[in-house]
């Protein structure tokens, strides 16, 4: 569909560009924050997401886990 063609696409570009900045430092350091506040931007939509829609299961928890973790880890690289 549209938006998992979208949304897909947009994850798999945040990853290879973090994947290509973290050798490249510190000329990659603005594409790696650039990405880690996307990915915290993401965490930041699901929770409103769960909270506004009232959908809290295990998925979204683990979801939102991994997009603060990877958000964070990025500004601290």
């Amino acid at each position: 569909s549209e938006v998992r063609s979208t949304y897909g696409a947009m994850f798999t570009v945040m990853g290879a560009v973090m994947l290509w900045a973290v050798p490249t430092r510190p000329r990659g350091i603005p594409y790696l924050r650039f990405a880690a506040f996307l990915w915290l931007g993401a965490g930041v939509g699901r929770f409103l997401s769960m909270i506004i829609d009232g959908v809290v299961t295990p998925f979204n928890f683990a979801g939102l886990a991994f997009q603060i973790l990877i958000g964070v880890g990025a500004l601290l690289a």
